[in-house]
């Protein structure tokens, strides 16, 4: 379908050239699809709107009887002996109002009123049905329980009543539809993480069960929820991409296809598939993305971001990191096996590792930045296309800049992807965090020396001219709990450290 000068069109495109096409009406479409959706408002808390269960329990009945012609013979059977018992009840009630009908009338025949009893089954249901749900021996009113369930169990009555539609509408029709296409918008409204779970193992095996009868019964599921997705199975995942004012649909296989055409072994995919599936699903919903390498980046990252947001508070352009939908990412030392999924989400990243600077004569010894020929971080010679560790210490930071092109990544100053690493600052230059912290916020942590319970040979820190590169590697225990000591000694707004440059310059340029 296309959209021009405020008019919808619909069109049947040939596959793969788009250019030739034919319109086509409303009623033609509605030969081929049948459509029906489960919308993301539902407003099952208002017991007065047509979606409350109550409600929804006649609806149920009433496409039911319907679509499946239902016995309801024995329903019919005790509402005419209900009729029955409630006309002699009515007449002993109206009994006066009727005699005095009478004497106002001209005639005996004008005069004959009577109050006659007339349930019909629909109305019964519409009326007079309850859902309640019981606890503990109660029977509690259905807008006492949680949103949660009440949201849940909504749409499993709406699944039962448009199943009944669509086989209503084929019936009518008298030509089954090609497709019958269920749409459900956001089943995770009010729900908790454990529902969602539930939902998404279910929803297929009742989909199945329900819809046996139709033909091509197809459903499409939107969520904004990684405990949705995660439960998922990998290859029905479809990502939507907006650009500018248009929206792009990419199917997972896609991505697996540029993994495998460039990969002869196959369990790099795999990996990529669990991991998402089982820890990451929510990148899938993050605008932006960071990954690091482990606990000590995972830890001080927010506090950086909250430092750079504070130091920047006044800048007009400047859009706060904590305001954006920025994913924080451990992935150790496996960033680069990340690059297609960067590319497939087309989402700005940053990649933030250390230059982990080796000597190869000493057989890839770690060794300082000074006395280093090459590193031994993968994912930076992967970016890199392999330089030597000097010509890495003289990128600019543009240069680490990269954008994929013919499955290579090239420096671009319009790339969606940076990888940051130490950088000389203050006439040191860092192998990993840990020193280059150390060399911009000595007399910090000297000043919480006794404090910080991640430290050891304390002594090494009141050295004369400090060898930053010893004192991280022979004055930290674990690095994890050195990241929590700079939080916890911390003032309010981290202004008592610096962050080294390598971070935030790419922290800016991500918020950008």
């Amino acid at each position: 379908m296309s959209q021009f000068r405020g008019s919808l069109h619909k069109r049947s495109l040939e596959y793969k050239n788009e250019e030739n096409f034919k319109d086509i009406e409303q009623n033609q479409l509605n030969k081929i699809i049948k459509f029906e959706s489960i919308s993301a408002k539902r407003d099952v808390a208002n017991v007065d709107e047509d979606s409350a269960l109550s409600k929804l329990s006649y609806k149920f009945f009433k496409s039911t009887k319907s679509s499946k012609e239902t016995d309801i013979t024995d329903l019919q059977r005790k509402l005419i002996k209900t009729d029955s018992d409630l006309n002699k009840t009515y007449e002993t009630i109206f009994k006066d109002i009727i005699d005095n009908v009478k004497k106002f009338s001209y005639s005996e025949k004008e005069s004959q009123l009577s109050v006659l009893s007339k349930l019909e089954e629909l109305n019964v249901l519409k009326e007079n049905t309850s859902v309640v749900y019981e606890q503990e021996g109660h029977f509690l009113p259905e807008e006492l329980n949680g949103l949660g369930y009440m949201n849940l169990f909504a749409m499993i009555f709406n699944i039962h009543i448009i199943m009944d539609l669509f086989k209503t509408k084929n019936l009518e029709s008298k030509r089954p539809a090609d497709i019958n296409l269920l749409f459900i918008e956001e089943p995770e409204a009010h729900t908790h993480p454990q529902m969602q779970y539930v939902f998404i193992k279910n929803i297929k095996n009742l989909l199945q069960e329900e819809g046996k009868d139709l033909n091509n019964l197809q459903t499409i599921i939107s969520t904004h929820s990684a405990h949705i997705t995660s439960q998922c199975d990998f290859n029905d995942i479809k990502y939507f991409l907006r650009e500018n004012s248009n929206i792009i649909v990419k199917n997972i296989s896609e991505l697996q296809k540029k993994y495998e055409d460039r990969d002869s072994d196959k369990s790099i995919f795999q990996f990529l598939k669990q991991y998402l599936t089982l820890n990451r699903a929510e990148l899938f919903f993050s605008e932006k993305l960071i990954l690091i390498e482990g606990d000590t980046e995972r830890i001080l990252i927010p506090a950086m971001m909250k430092k750079i947001d504070l130091e920047n508070k006044d800048v007009k352009e400047y859009t706060p990191l904590l305001s954006q939908n920025i994913s924080v990412t451990e992935v150790g030392a496996y960033s680069h096996i990340f690059d297609q999924f960067i590319d497939f989400l087309q989402i700005k990243t940053m990649i933030i590792t250390d230059i982990d600077s080796v000597e190869p004569a000493v057989n890839g010894k770690a060794c300082p930045v000074s006395k280093g020929t090459h590193t031994s971080n993968a994912s930076i010679r992967y970016f890199t296309n392999d330089k030597s560790l000097n010509e890495l210490i003289k990128l600019d930071f543009k240069d680490k800049i990269f954008l994929l092109k013919d499955n290579k990544w090239e420096s671009h100053k319009d790339g969606n992807l940076c990888i940051t690493y130490q950088t000389e600052e203050n006439e040191y230059h860092a192998r990993s965090f840990e020193d280059a912290f150390i060399s911009l916020n000595l007399e910090y942590i000297k000043s919480n020396k006794d404090s910080f319970k991640s430290l050891k040979n304390r002594e090494v820190l009141e050295a004369t001219s400090p060898d930053y590169y010893e004192i991280a590697k022979n004055c930290i225990g674990k690095k994890s709990i050195f990241a929590t000591d700079i939080l916890y000694y911390s003032n309010s707004e981290f202004s008592d450290w610096d962050i080294p440059k390598y971070i935030k310059d790419s922290l800016l340029w991500l918020a950008e």
